[in-house]
């Protein structure tokens, strides 16, 4: 029986975090609302959000892939949707940060300095996610770039309280675990909506149609393929990005797929930081396949005493897809 892999990346982000009071239990219930959230809320799942940035940031070789860098150093208004933990927008706000300039002169007719004080700003970050299901709140409260903002919204419930053509990139990841299959092409449109024409908007997500695996880590994945599909999700939704952001009415449609290993055998830090991100997603998920009654707790923990040693054995692979496209211009 193997052991869970303990890694810890995660601790430095945690400074200037500050985890607001529960208002709702973080427990999977049966109303509505809460069908869209099937994973609890906790700091292990802080930790897997912040590991999936970094994640992502490896296997796309950095934040984004749209191509924004002229315009990130120009200025540009930018909108993270569902941020979490913010680890994207704090970075992003990071490596564009507000300059402030002092323009000095003098006046010939008085020889007294006039100090004439600008203050520019290249690119602004905002961020939002909810606050009624992602208890305790973890917005950045002490560590805030003077360019970066945080509110609370819901992504799922239309429309976004931004106006049409606001942000010059609104960038979306890993929602395949919230946004139900009827639910996808309407936040798409939503996304579309405020963004200002010829801006980008991104969507990253993870596939949950895992590759080369052992015998009891496919019992695992098909358990739980089918009780997202249970809960009106779709597994593989991350396939599909590209022929769903250009239904939405985006062109210059372009995506890319990284398949990244789940273990140390192909020696990267990469495949380390996914393994990590597998330990804590059986923690997440489990409350899942027993709410569904797809496996039960003894069967799943069972499996998962199998789980590393076969990512390892059989070379599991965990597919990333980065979509990006374009917003037209009225002619």
């Amino acid at each position: 029986m193997s052991s869970t892999p303990q890694f810890k990346f995660t601790s430095f982000l945690r400074t200037g975090l500050k985890w607001l009071p529960k208002n709702k239990s973080t427990k999977l219930t049966d109303d509505e609302d809460s069908q869209m959230y099937i994973v609890e809320n906790d700091e292990d799942e802080l930790d897997r959000q912040i590991v999936q940035h970094y994640i992502c940031r490896l296997c796309f070789d950095g934040n984004y892939t749209a191509p924004m860098d002229d315009l990130l150093k120009r200025g540009a208004k930018v909108l993270e949707i569902g941020c979490g933990p913010a680890a994207w927008s704090l970075e992003m706000s990071s490596t564009f940060p507000n300059l402030q300039f002092v323009l000095q002169s003098h006046s010939r007719a008085s020889y007294s300095p006039n100090l004439h004080y600008y203050r520019h700003i290249k690119s602004q970050f905002f961020g939002f996610d909810i606050e009624e299901f992602n208890p305790p709140q973890v917005f950045p409260t002490t560590v805030m770039p003077q360019n970066c903002f945080f509110e609370v919204a819901d992504a799922t419930k239309l429309p976004l309280p931004y106006n049409d053509n606001e942000f010059d990139f609104v960038f979306m990841r890993s929602f395949a675990n919230v946004l139900t299959t009827e639910n996808w092409p309407k936040v798409l449109q939503e996304l579309v909506r405020i963004t200002k024409e010829g801006g980008y908007v991104q969507v990253v997500d993870a596939n949950f149609d895992f590759k080369c695996l052992g015998p009891n880590t496919d019992i695992l994945v098909r358990a739980l393929q089918k009780a997202m599909r249970l809960r009106g999700l779709n597994p593989t939704v991350a396939t599909k990005l590209p022929a769903m952001l250009a239904q939405a009415g985006l062109i210059n449609v372009h995506d890319e797929m990284y398949s990244a290993p789940v273990g140390k055998f192909d020696g990267t830090k990469l495949g380390m930081l996914v393994k990590e991100n597998w330990a804590h997603s059986v923690k997440a998920y489990s409350p899942l396949l027993i709410k569904t009654r797809v496996m039960s707790e003894k069967d799943i923990n069972r499996h998962v005493g199998f789980l590393f040693d076969e990512v390892e054995e059989h070379r599991t692979r965990e597919e990333f897809c980065a979509v990006y496209g374009q917003k037209p211009r009225a002619d």
